[in-house]
C-alpha cells in the first residue's frame, strides 16, 4: 500500500468517526505522522507489514483500546506509547524487540500483553506496574532473567515464559498469587523458583526441558494442579508426597531417568493421562490398577520385562504404548481392556499374544503383527550366527 491510499484511509477513518481500521497485510513499510488524526479510533490492526517501528505519534491515539502490530519488523517501541491510557490488549509479537521501553509499566489498563517470538534480553522492573494484566506471553525471547518486580502483577492468571534461556532462580513468582497457568519449559532452570508451592490456585504447570534434578520442593501444597509436564529433565525418581495432588489428571516424566515409581503414584486417582516412556523402568507397580480413571499410558522405551497381571483392571484405558521394551508375555486378561482403541507392542521381544487380542471391540490403530514378525527375525539372526560360528570352526 502506497503512502497516497494510507493517507486517504486515514483521513476517510477520521470523517467517519470509524472506532476500528483493519491495516493488517498491506505491505506497510512506515506509518505516516498523520495517524495521530485518529483520535477517537479504539481499535487498530497493523498485523504482518513491515513496519520496522512505530511513529512517536502513535501516542496521540488516547482512545485506542486493542493494538495488533505482530507479524512485523519493529525493533524499538517509542517511550510515547506510555501515553495508550485507555489500551487493554497489545499484541507486539513476530517482531525483532530486544527491549521494551519502561513507558509500558504506564499501561495501567492493560490486561493482555503478548511479546512472543522476539529477541528480548530484559524486562523493564517497571513491568510490575502493570498490575491489570490477566494474561502475559513472554515465550520465545532471550531473557536470562525476570526482575522480581514481576511479583507485583498482582492479577496475572497466565503467564507464559517458555523457550527463553532462564537459568537463574525466578525470585517473585511465589507472590502471584492469583496465578493459574505457568508455563517455564525449554529454559535452562536447574531448580524451580522459590517458594512456588505459595501459588495455592495454580492447575497447569509446565516445566519441560530443562536440567531440573527433581520437582519443585514441596510440590505436594500445589493441591488444584491438575496438569504436570516434567518431560525432557534429568529426574532420577519422584517424592511420595505426589500422591498428595489429588486432581492431578494429566502426568508427563518421559524422557528422564526414572528407575522406579513410587507406590504412592497409584492415589492420583484422578489421573486420565500418564506418560512416563524413555526412562529407566523395569517394572510398574502392581498397585497401578487404583488408577481407575486412566485413559492413556505410554511406557514406551523403557526395560519394563513384564506387566503386572493387574493392569488389566484398567476399564477405561483406551490408548497403551508398550513399544521398546523387554515384554516377552502379556497378560492373557487384556483382553477384557474393552475401551482400548490403541495397542502398541513393537520391538518387544514377545514369542506370543493372547489369542482374542485381535477381537477387542474398539481397537483402531496398533501393531500387533510386528512383535512376531521381531521376534522372527531375532530367531532368523540367532540362526544365522550359530551357521557362520560354525563355519569359521
Amino acid at each position: 500500500m502506497n503512502t497516497e491510499i494510507l493517507l486517504s484511509i486515514i483521513k476517510h477513518a477520521k470523517i467517519n468517526h470509524e472506532p476500528e481500521i483493519d491495516l493488517s497485510w498491506q505491505g506497510i513499510k512506515e506509518l505516516p505522522p498523520d495517524i495521530a488524526e485518529l483520535t477517537e479510533i479504539t481499535d487498530l490492526d497493523l498485523t504482518g507489514n513491515q513496519l520496522t517501528t512505530l511513529p512517536p505519534e502513535i501516542g496521540e491515539l488516547r482512545q485506542l483500546e486493542n493494538l495488533n502490530v505482530s507479524d512485523n519488523q519493529i525493533t524499538k517501541l517509542p517511550n510515547k506509547i506510555r501515553c495508550l491510557e485507555r489500551l487493554q490488549k497489545i499484541d507486539l509479537s513476530k517482531n525483532q524487540l530486544t527491549t521494551l521501553p519502561p513507558g509500558v509499566g504506564q499501561l495501567e489498563k492493560l490486561t493482555e500483553f503478548d511479546v512472543n517470538h522476539n529477541q528480548i534480553t530484559q524486562l523493564p522492573a517497571e513491568i510490575g506496574h502493570l498490575k491489570n494484566v490477566l494474561w502475559m506471553d513472554l515465550s520465545h525471547n532471550l531473557l536470562r532473567t525476570i526482575p522480581p518486580e514481576i511479583g507485583q502483577m498482582s492479577r496475572l492468571g497466565e503467564l507464559n515464559l517458555s523457550h527463553n534461556k532462564l537459568s537463574k532462580l525466578i525470585v517473585g513468582l511465589s507472590q502471584l498469587s492469583q496465578l493459574q497457568w505457568l508455563d517455564l519449559s525449554d529454559n535452562q532452570l536447574v531448580n524451580t523458583p522459590p517458594r512456588l508451592e505459595q501459588l495455592s490456585r495454580l492447575g497447569y504447570l509446565d516445566l519441560r526441558n530443562n536440567l531440573l534434578t527433581q520437582p519443585p520442593p514441596k510440590i505436594e501444597q500445589l493441591t488444584q494442579l491438575r496438569w504436570l509436564d516434567l518431560r525432557g529433565n534429568r529426574l532420577t525418581t519422584l517424592p511420595a508426597n505426589i500422591a498428595n495432588l489429588s486432581q492431578l489428571r494429566w502426568l508427563d516424566i518421559s524422557r528422564n531417568q526414572v528407575r522406579h515409581l513410587p507406590d504412592e503414584i497409584t492415589q492420583l486417582v484422578q489421573l486420565n493421562e500418564l506418560y512416563i516412556s524413555d526412562n529407566l523402568l523395569t517394572h510398574l507397580p502392581a498397585k497401578i490398577a487404583q488408577l481407575a480413571q486412566l485413559k492413556k499410558l505410554d511406557v514406551s522405551r523403557n526395560q519394563i520385562g513384564q506387566l503386572p497381571p493387574e493392569i488389566v483392571k484398567l476399564q477405561q484405558l483406551s490408548e497403551l504404548y508398550l513399544s521398546r521394551n523387554k515384554i516377552k508375555h502379556l497378560p492373557p486378561r487384556i483382553v477384557h481392556l474393552s475401551e482400548l482403541k490403541k495397542l502398541h507392542l513393537n520391538w518387544n521381544p514377545l514369542r506370543k499374544l493372547p489369542s482374542k487380542v485381535y477381537d477387542l471391540p474398539h481397537l483402531e490403530e496398533h501393531d500387533l503383527y510386528r512383535p512376531l514378525f521381531q521376534t522372527l527375525l531375532n530367531i532368523s539372526q540367532m540362526l544365522l550366527d550359530k551357521i557362520q560360528g560354525q563355519n569359521k570352526k
